[in-house]
């Protein structure tokens, strides 16, 4: 779906209200973006892309079902089963903010400004590679060695690098929504549930144990259930008011 960028003076749109919102669509975020629709909620899925960093990885080993399966294969088959069947609706679009509004939470997009709200949500943001910040650096062409003793140096052509300084969770848009812990991943309880009323998450994101696709497809999965809970008891405290 192709944004259309608003130009001054545009009068802009009511939000469009879901009852579960999705950001990101990674496993844990398709899995859960499954168990919404099978559960019979008015979902949206909102990511920049359909398979986050699982898309890029190799082989991904001891999976149910599957001995051995590229991370490309595993993603396809989880967008076929979303895609193809018409599970919900979903917008390849980065998200700018994400705001608390009193019953429902305010979601939107980076390009074009489209706004979207819905009364739970669910943070599958997964996460991203950490780089040393310098200009450059994932095209390398040489290394400058210096000898920490003698104070000499000397500059190594190469032909590439591999640069590996761990992770970092992508919550950067909810760090002022939900708690995070000194490794800044999102805390979340048992049933996935944060410190934000109606705002779940699962996946890498999270503080979660285990950084494994299996673990982020059950956790996804839990979320979903959580989040379909969440909205059968809070639409009762709605109506008597």
């Amino acid at each position: 779906m192709e944004a259309v960028i608003p130009r001054p003076g545009d009068r802009v749109p009511k939000p469009i209200r879901y009852d579960l919102i999705i950001i990101g669509g990674g496993p844990a975020g398709l899995t859960a973006a499954v168990y919404a629709s099978l559960l019979g909620m008015q979902a949206l899925l909102i990511s920049p892309n359909l398979g986050g960093q699982t898309v890029k990885g190799s082989k991904s080993k001891n999976n149910v079902g599957y001995e051995f399966i590229s991370g490309g294969e595993l993603i396809f088959r989880f967008q076929d089963q979303l895609l193809q069947h018409d599970y919900l609706k979903h917008r390849i679009a980065e998200v700018k903010t994400v705001q608390h509004c009193g019953d429902h939470l305010k979601v939107q997009a980076k390009r074009g400004g489209e706004q979207y709200e819905a009364t739970a949500l669910i943070i599958t943001t997964g996460m991203r590679r950490r780089f040393f910040g310098v200009p450059g650096e994932q095209r390398v062409a040489g290394v400058q060695v210096k000898n920490q003793e003698s104070g000499e140096e000397q500059y190594f052509p190469v032909g590439g690098s591999f640069i590996e300084l761990g992770w970092m969770p992508n919550t950067e848009t909810v760090s002022s929504l939900v708690d995070l812990n000194s490794r800044g991943e999102i805390q979340i309880r048992p049933d996935c549930s944060t410190s934000c009323e109606g705002v779940f998450a699962a996946g890498d994101v999270t503080n979660a144990f285990g950084k494994l696709v299996i673990i982020a497809i059950g956790e996804g999965a839990k979320a979903a259930l959580s989040a379909h809970e969440y909205l059968l008891n809070v639409r009762p405290r709605k109506a008597k008011k």
